[in-house]
């Protein structure tokens, strides 16, 4: 399970522990969704600090 949110905050949940993803914290950063098919992982989100404001998207294994 995957969680994302505000201040670009991104974790992992394996069964018994939660993970951060500390490489992707970002005050500027609001993830807004996230996906995965078991073996890829999309997470995207917005930029809040510029104008007009970025689209990001990561993508990881």
């Amino acid at each position: 399970m995957f969680a994302v949110g505000d201040f670009g905050k991104a974790y992992h949940f394996n069964g018994s522990d939660w993970y951060q993803f500390k490489q992707l914290d970002n005050e500027n950063i609001v993830y807004t969704g996230v996906w995965t098919d078991g073996n890829a992982a999309f997470i995207c989100g917005f930029t809040t600090d510029s104008y007009p404001q970025k689209t990001i998207i990561w993508h990881g294994k």
